[in-house]
Formats: structure tokens, sequence, C-alpha cells
């Protein structure tokens, strides 16, 4: 696979610097690698924190990747490479795991590969289908133009819903095929609705049970977007951002100006507030050992090399470039402004300013804003009743383990619903500030502004 051209430069400096260290990495693989990550998991190629190459190699790769199955050793030799050119460079994101735990991690990962590449239980939907489609003699791959894709992948499809029901569930298989009743919910959901996506499956969940009738007038739920701290902070950077700034080839800003807005615009109480939302107290062990507030603060001052990985400024980033206040063009970020907006258009700037933000959210950190969108969505079909956070941290606990472990540790004494505590205080962070709802220290309700919210989320989350 040819590298795409974000990652260019950066593994063309890698290629130069492995010749030097007499390094034999894969170019090609490691171009696929980077793929995967970007558009699966939104992870930046200078960002490998632990665990993060295990779940590569042995669940996004078997998944999506197309490509034939690489040798271990060469899937070795290039990551280990490539993470030590990264250190050695300066170019490593400080919230990375160091080379040498990396490099554990892919020589354990890169031995099973093979094993979970082949069990089609690991494969995605539509890698399944283009499976089936070699099979059965139509490929996509030498399709010269998008039509002839489109048909091709028609014909496919057609074929594949014309096998039994048992057939395409042996082609198939769901998780938990093999243990019906040892199942998460999120696992039976996906399982019901036929879909590899648990977010998908938890909208699914919803159907029938939507409300109807009209939404709120504008001219009641506009306030709550035009006064929210949330989008005046959008606002604000738009403003700062003016005639132009430069970005980069990922379309966030350079670091140096980056760090120039964070300090211009005063940021950082949100993440504050987030690490105190999570670290509510000193239960955990490195917590408790040198004073929460000493750790927030560590935390608070952890260095960041990207604009992506700056919470705070990244948020209002994808809030503003959303909504339209940010357009970018070409190599620079222009400010889209304009006076006395109607209410219409308050409203319009929040919601694509908060569903952009909430998207990137949910692309980059699932489970934790999962917990978010299900408190929503409660509250929605109950015409904007509070929803309690420990009914949500009950349900987080069914959704995403199996009864057989919730069973083993409600045994050994731990309560799961408890530790779900502080990720549901987190979650209920992420969008607080936003005007979509009023949070109790126990509860959430949607306002008139979030009945009209996750109306047009849903719309955008079908479409």
């Amino acid at each position: 696979m040819a590298v795409e051209p974000q990652h260019d430069l950066l593994v063309r400096h890698f290629v130069t610097w492995a010749e030097k260290k007499q390094r034999d990495p894969d170019r090609d693989l490691l171009g696929e690698l980077l793929h995967l990550r970007e558009v699966y998991d939104d992870l930046e190629p200078t960002y490998w924190p632990s665990g993060s190459v295990e779940h590569l190699l042995l669940e996004r790769w078997p998944s999506k990747s197309q490509l034939a199955r690489p040798e271990p050793d060469a899937v070795v030799e290039t990551l280990d490479a490539f993470v030590r050119f990264l250190r050695s460079t300066g170019r490593m994101s400080a919230r990375s795991a160091a080379p040498a735990e990396l490099a554990k991690e892919a020589r354990r990962a890169a031995s099973r590969m093979a094993q979970a590449s082949a069990d089609p239980a690991n494969w995605s939907p539509t890698k399944v289908l283009i499976d089936f489609g070699r099979q059965i003699g139509i490929d996509l791959d030498d399709a010269p133009d998008e039509q002839t894709l489109q048909a091709r992948l028609d014909e496919i499809t057609a074929t594949w819903n014309a096998l039994p029901q048992e057939e395409r569930r042996r082609r198939m298989p769901m998780p938990g095929d093999d243990a019906d009743e040892d199942l998460s919910e999120e696992q039976r959901a996906m399982r019901r609705f036929g879909v590899d996506d648990g977010l998908i499956a938890l909208l699914l969940t919803y159907n029938g049970r939507l409300p109807e009738g009209e939404l709120p007038a504008a001219e009641e739920v506009a306030p709550y977007f035009r006064d929210s701290p949330f989008l005046q902070q959008v606002l604000a950077l738009a403003r700062w951002v003016g005639e132009g700034r430069e970005i980069t080839a990922t379309r966030v800003l350079r670091p140096a100006i980056a760090r120039q807005a964070y300090d211009d615009l005063g940021l950082g109480a949100w993440q504050r507030g987030q690490l105190e939302r999570y670290y509510c107290d000193e239960r955990w062990a490195g917590v408790a050992a040198v004073g929460r507030e000493t750790w927030i603060q560590r935390e608070l001052d952890r260095p960041w090399r990207s604009a992506g990985e700056c919470d705070e400024l990244h948020r209002l980033w994808l809030g503003a470039v959303g909504c339209g206040l940010i357009a970018l063009e070409g190599k620079r970020a222009i400010a889209r402004l304009e006076e006395d907006p109607t209410p219409e258009r308050w409203i319009e700037l929040g919601v694509r300013a908060g569903v952009a933000t909430l998207d990137g959210h949910l692309g980059k950190r699932h489970y934790t804003p999962v917990r978010l969108v299900r408190a929503m969505l409660e509250s929605y079909v109950n015409k904007c009743g509070p929803v309690s956070k420990a009914e949500v941290a009950e349900w987080s606990v069914r959704w995403s383990d199996w009864p057989s472990d919730i069973a083993y540790f409600t045994e050994h004494g731990m309560d799961l619903v408890e530790r779900q505590g502080p990720s549901v205080n987190e979650a209920f962070g992420l969008l607080g500030d936003t005007g979509l709802y009023v949070e109790s220290d126990d509860s959430l309700a949607l306002t008139p502004a979030g009945d009209v919210f996750v109306t047009a989320w849903l719309d955008y989350m079908e479409g």
C-alpha cells in the first residue's frame, strides 16, 4: 500500500534514519499500519500509548486490512524501528509508552496475528463481503472507476443477501455465537441488529421509543446556545484566528501557534474540571501517594507536541471548524465570523459545533462519551426528564462487561458500579458547558436546546 500524503514526509524521514542505523523496516507495511490507526482509531502517528500495538495487530488489522498477512519478523522490525525513530528524534508524544515496552507488545502480538487474521469472527462485515466477492469471482481491487466499483459492490451484496441466513451467519459470525448466555449487552445488541459498531447498536435499541411532535421554538432554544461558555469560547477562538493562522498537514494549528492560543485565551479551566471529575477522591494508589491536587497539576503540566493532544483547545477547534466559524483553506485557518446571528443561526452554530465535538470524542475515546450518549438518549425519550448517574453507571457495567466477569468480580468483593463513577462524572463533563443539559450532583436532564440537539444528532448519525 502506498503511504498516504499526510504520512509521507514522516515516513521518508524514518526510512532515511533506518538506513543510517542499518535497520530494515517494511515501508508499505508501516503505511498500512498508520492508515489503520488514523482512520479507525483517530491516533496520530507519533502517539503510541500502552496497549495500542496489541490492539492494532490483533483487532484492527484482522478486522479492517485487505492486505496479505505480513511475516511476524517484518512486523516486529518495522514497529520497533519506527517507535525508536520517534523517540530518538524527539517526535514521540510524551504520553506514549516506552519503545522497549512497545517492542515487547509487537513481539507478543505478531506471533498471534496470523491466527487472528484468519478467523472470520474478527473481520468487519465489509471485509467479509469483499472476501466473499473474491470467492464468487468479483474483485474490487481492479475496478477502473467508481461507477464500476459500485456496480460490483451491488452485485456482491445481492448475491450475499440471497444466501440462506444460516450460511450468512456461518460466514459472518458475530461476537458470542458460541456462548449465547455470556454476552455483554453491547454484544447482544450488535448481534441482534447485525452491526459491528456498538454505538450504532445502542441507537438501534431506541427504535420505537423516540419522541414525536414539534420541537421547542427557536426563541426559547437560542439563548441556551448563545450564552453557553462553550460557544462563547468557540467564538473567542475564531476571533483569535482572525485573518489567518498556520495549520499542519493533520488540519490543526501548528504547535507553537496552538500554545500561543492556549495562553492568550486562558484555556485550562475545562481540562482541570475534567481531571477533578475523574480523580474525585484519592482512592487510586498513585493519587493517594502524592495527593489529589499534585496529581491533577502533573496531568495538566504534561507536554503535548500536537494541538490535537491538548484536550481543551482541540474540543474548541472541533466545534469551531464543525460549525464553520473557522475555515481551513490550504495551509491556513481563517475565521468566518458574522454579525448579529438570528435565533435560528445561533441554534445552527450550537448544534453543528456540538455534533462535531461529540463526534470527535466518540471517535477517539469511544467508551467514555458513550455513557453521556446513553444519558442524553434516556432523557430525550423521557421528555427531558432527569437520568441518574447511578443508573448510567449500572448500565455501563452491563453494556460493556460479560455476565461471567460481573459475577466473578462481584463474588470477590469488587463494586463494578462504584468503579464506574469517575468515568460517568468525566463523561457528563464533556458537553457540560454547552447548554444542552443541566447537571445536578446525581443526575442529568436535557434542556430545550438538548432536545433540539439530540434530534439533530440522530439525523446526522442516520445520514
